[in-house]
């Protein structure tokens, strides 16, 4: 049972939060090939998921089963965002997902097992059986996760599944700055910042240490501008059969209004948010983020080529910019260590407790 190819090849979705993951995992939703788990962020790979396998098999199964993401599949309801203005609940059409066999399934699999990675694939196994559109297809070959913060965690997904794949999902931080305030995060535009950084090296490493046949890094402005070649791009990454599903943002293979941070539904992929920070943000926010941001984001668009010269905004706080070219010869090691050290000094600068 374990030993199905498919539960080899997990698909993690990750990227820093407001950055279009959710997007991408509707697009896969309805592929014929994949088990999706659309409802909600797993966080497959965290410490509260792995500790888990230190409990007993009772309540393992009622720990996985009170999870939020999870137990709302019990009420038979797919929730599409609370800002939602028009429709925050659709109901499951058809009998779409048996919580009885879901449950049975999972209590009959986990049993006493220990092993964390099984206890994920007896997750999925449960959530394929007991989903009828999904056991019409045969020919599996994978499980896709999306959380953002997954690009934190690649190291263990590849120790475990070293045939895994990931997509990183990357956003102008000035929209993604734009959205987060839409939302209401608890956050200054300076704590933004030192997140996005993380998030941003963890990105850059795993993309030089995994290489581009294992770890994707895509733009989310690319992917609503051009989503036919994206997702061609997209199924090719992932070894699977091109389908017209893969331009139709679903959930449960139902259509998916969105969650945009603009209270707007959509039938479709839209580009309409893309560059909105201009309505959003105060100009000095968005000097701010041309400083500090925009030039780093610009090189993790341009895939292989460092820096070219920027306008030197940095004079904004009287520090060197680093962001105007890597120095020939010099290692990426090095140009790393560079650039996060001036987080550090931006904070001794700033005086700010972030």
């Amino acid at each position: 049972m374990f030993n199905e190819k498919w539960l080899s090849k997990p698909i993690l979705i990750g990227g820093f939060e407001k950055t279009g993951t959710n997007l991408m995992v509707s697009l896969l939703d309805n592929h014929p090939n994949l088990v999706v788990f659309s409802e909600g962020h797993l966080h497959l790979f965290s410490d509260s998921m792995i500790s888990t396998s230190s409990l007993d098999s009772h309540n393992k199964v009622k720990y996985l089963l009170e999870l939020p993401v999870i137990n709302r599949l019990k009420y038979g309801k797919i929730i599409f965002g609370a800002r939602s203005t028009k429709t925050k609940y659709i109901t499951f059409e058809n009998d779409l997902f048996d919580w009885n066999v879901f449950c049975d399934t999972l209590k009959n699999i986990i049993n006493n097992e220990s092993n964390w990675i099984k206890i994920i694939k007896a997750l999925y196994i449960a959530y394929y059986r007991a989903n009828p559109n999904l056991r019409r297809n045969k020919n599996l070959l994978g499980f896709v996760e999306s959380s953002p913060g997954n690009e934190i965690v690649a190291d263990l997904l590849y120790s475990f599944f070293p045939r895994g794949k990931m997509i990183n999902m990357v956003r102008d931080p000035r929209d993604n700055w734009a959205a987060w305030k839409l939302q209401g995060y608890d956050r200054t535009i300076w704590q933004f910042i030192r997140l996005w950084f993380i998030f941003m090296k963890s990105s850059i490493q795993n993309r030089f240490k995994f290489g581009d046949n294992r770890y994707l890094i895509q733009s989310y402005e690319e992917l609503v501008f051009h989503p036919r070649q994206v997702m061609e791009k997209i199924a090719f990454f992932l070894k699977i059969p091109f389908n017209e599903t893969l331009l139709e943002p679903t959930k449960h293979g139902l259509l998916w209004p969105g969650n945009s941070a603009y209270n707007q539904e959509f039938k479709e992929i839209s580009s309409n948010s893309v560059n909105k920070y201009k309505e959003i943000l105060s100009k000095s926010e968005i000097k701010i983020l041309d400083t500090y941001c925009v030039p780093l984001y610009k090189y993790i668009k341009s895939k292989n080529k460092m820096f070219r010269v920027f306008p030197p905004y940095t004079k904004y706080f009287g520090l060197m910019n680093i962001f105007t070219h890597k120095k020939r010869g010099a290692s990426v090691k090095k140009y790393l260590a560079d650039l996060f050290g001036f987080i550090v000094e931006l904070e001794a600068v700033r005086k700010i407790d972030i």
